[in-house]
């Protein structure tokens, strides 16, 4: 007999029930049907919040395997009169027993102790035969020689006692489950193990009524973004002249975000076209650099990186948006956007070869070091990557690539634009987990790189350096650093500091003379 935790007003999906369990559940408010779904756990049982039912986007829960309904409040009336019913039945039951174990117990006081002694094996047959049908064997109840009212306070206590133990046995499940970050609590719809919120949808937000639709600048345009329209800036006249792969790299307006991208246009950007950084904050704080420079998109958003609140989302699907339309109004052959961080290092001449020249076995729409199955979000707030249950519900996230660097194909572009997907999908604060929302709604499966080479995600690969990304502790020693390694690569991702990006692109343009002309006793060597 399988055990189930019935939690009033809530609707509990489970599949293959006895009789007696659905008996048992029905009696509590829920009804249940039948399912004969193998794929389909009977132990996975989910309940969202109230709040999840309007972010289904109407999804039908008939197609996942689970089919589950509310009683009407009629039906509901009727099952408690039966219930009660059955109740007076049983209470009628119990007072003619009693009647009848007086009336032999007086008739037993008037006969010889050999009658007695008939008698009271006769009375043990009799209460094994009114013993509940329903019962089963392992359950029965064994009369001791009481009289009928100790017999029947005894079964009340008893059956107190196990009213008791059921509710402290479902306050202690209903612990456990608040407890444990790996389960979800969740209202209807139930979820099947493997959904993913790629389809759950944004709802309208008042942020419209606050935003002045008449550009303040002339390079200003508006793009949407979940539901939130959000005010672009970027030079028109350069991007113009942007090649067939567009690069996107994410920096931060303030702290360090000046100096990396000063360091990545002295380095792997310098003389290139079609590279431009997302940037967003206060205004005043890079319309010089935006000015001058000419390779910024600046974004209306706070310069927020607080777990859900983050603006990465924001940056690179504004980014992706941003690619469509301009390229779209000026009539450019973008065959692909990249997006990248502004401490990774890019192998320029190596990413155009595989995105433009390579011939590949699988399509590069989504392409990158990407998941090979799908993850379950962290729920552990104590992570530095969690998700609650009210902004991402859904047991699973969808494949995706991670965002040290992926690549858009043109297909994949057009779809989440045309489409209105990135206008219109629920927001997701990781930007990569964004993107691959958006791939599982165009049907595009993500492409692992060939060779894990390609990607470098550490710059140390050592254990105490992804200990420290992992628990958000300060870099790794840098005399712990090994000499730069960018042969057969396109990304090196967590590139130390301004140094440590010029030392890459010394061995990228000369690895013969590298050991000549760099600082190479900075490097660990083993």
């Amino acid at each position: 007999m399988s055990s189930h935790i019935v939690i009033p007003g809530q609707i509990i999906a489970t599949t293959n029930l006895n009789d007696e369990e659905n008996s048992f559940l029905r009696g509590h408010g829920t009804y249940l049907e039948n399912v004969n779904d193998e794929d389909s756990p009977t132990s996975n049982i989910q309940t969202l919040n109230n709040s999840s039912r309007n972010n289904n986007n109407g999804d039908d829960d008939d197609d996942d395997g689970f089919r589950l309904s509310k009683l009407n409040p009629i039906n509901q009336q009727n099952d408690l009169h039966e219930e009660e019913d059955d109740n007076n039945e049983e209470e009628e039951e119990i007072h003619e027993e009693e009647e009848d174990m007086e009336e032999e117990s007086q008739l037993n006081e008037e006969e010889d102790d050999d009658d007695d002694d008939l008698d009271e094996g006769d009375d043990m047959e009799d209460d094994d035969l009114n013993t509940d049908e329903d019962v089963e064997e392992d359950d029965l109840v064994v009369l001791s020689e009481q009289t009928p009212m100790d017999q029947q306070d005894d079964l009340n206590e008893e059956e107190e006692g196990e009213e008791n133990e059921e509710r402290s046995n479902l306050n202690e499940k209903n612990d456990e489950i608040n407890d444990d970050t790996s389960t979800t609590l969740v209202s209807s719809p139930i979820y099947p193990p493997d959904a993913t919120g790629s389809w759950s949808n944004c709802t309208t937000t008042n942020d419209d009524d606050e935003i002045n639709k008449n550009p303040r600048h002339v390079d200003e345009r508006f793009t949407v973004v979940s539901c939130k329209t959000i005010p672009y800036r970027v030079k028109k006249n350069v991007f113009s002249q942007a090649p067939k792969v567009v690069i996107g790299v994410l920096s931060g307006a303030g702290g360090k975000g000046p100096t990396n991208r000063q360091s990545i246009r002295d380095t792997w950007a310098d003389g290139q076209n079609g590279i431009f950084f997302l940037v967003a904050g206060s205004w005043d704080e890079i319309a010089d650099e935006y000015d001058i420079k000419g390779d910024l998109i600046w974004i209306d958003e706070e310069e927020v990186y607080d777990g859900e609140k983050s603006v990465l989302t924001y940056k690179t699907q504004s980014f992706v948006s941003i690619v469509y339309d301009l390229a779209s109004d000026l009539g450019l052959d973008i065959s692909y956007a990249f997006k990248t961080d502004d401490d990774s290092y890019i192998h320029i001449q190596n990413l155009y070869y595989q995105l433009l020249e390579a011939e590949h076995e699988l399509p590069h729409d989504f392409w990158g070091w990407c998941q090979r199955k799908k993850f379950a979000p962290l729920r552990d707030q104590t992570s530095k990557w969690p998700v609650s249950y009210e902004l991402y519900p859904e047991p699973m996230y969808p494949r995706y690539c991670q965002g040290a660097g992926f690549a858009l194909s043109w297909k994949f572009i057009e779809c989440a634009t045309e489409e209105h997907h990135i206008a219109s999908i629920r927001f997701m604060p990781f930007e990569d987990v964004s993107m691959g929302m958006i791939a599982e709604r165009c049907q595009i499966e993500p492409t692992m790189i060939e060779e894990e080479r390609w990607i470098r995600h550490y710059r140390t690969d050592s254990d105490e350096e992804k200990e420290r990304v992992r628990e958000g502790m300060p870099k790794i020693d840098k005399s712990k650093l090994p000499r730069p390694d960018m042969n057969n690569r396109i990304v090196q991702h967590r590139i130390y500091d301004d140094w440590d990006m010029k030392e890459h692109h010394k061995i990228v343009m000369d690895e013969t003379n590298y050991e000549l002309e760099s600082d190479v006793k900075w490097y660990y060597r083993p």
